[in-house]
């Protein structure tokens, strides 16, 4: 399964770190996303975000699998 990683990566850009008020430096390295933030904590939510981000792509991703293998079949 491919993510979309520029997607990801557009998505954690956004986020802005409450405590020092500053973005992350996010690239793209191979089939990874690569985070620098300002702080632990700030590292630890970009985490969840892009954890979450992976799951609603996998979950669409299966879906489109499912409906898929249901047309054939009907």
């Amino acid at each position: 399964m491919k993510f979309d990683l520029l997607k990801i990566k557009n998505i954690l850009e956004t986020q802005v770190c409450s405590v020092h008020n500053q973005i992350p430096n996010v690239s793209i390295i191979d089939d990874k996303i690569q985070t620098i933030p300002c702080c632990e904590n700030f590292g630890v939510e970009l985490s969840k975000i892009a954890e979450q981000e992976y799951h609603k792509q996998a979950d669409l991703s299966i879906q489109s699998m499912l409906d898929e293998f249901q047309a054939k079949f009907q």
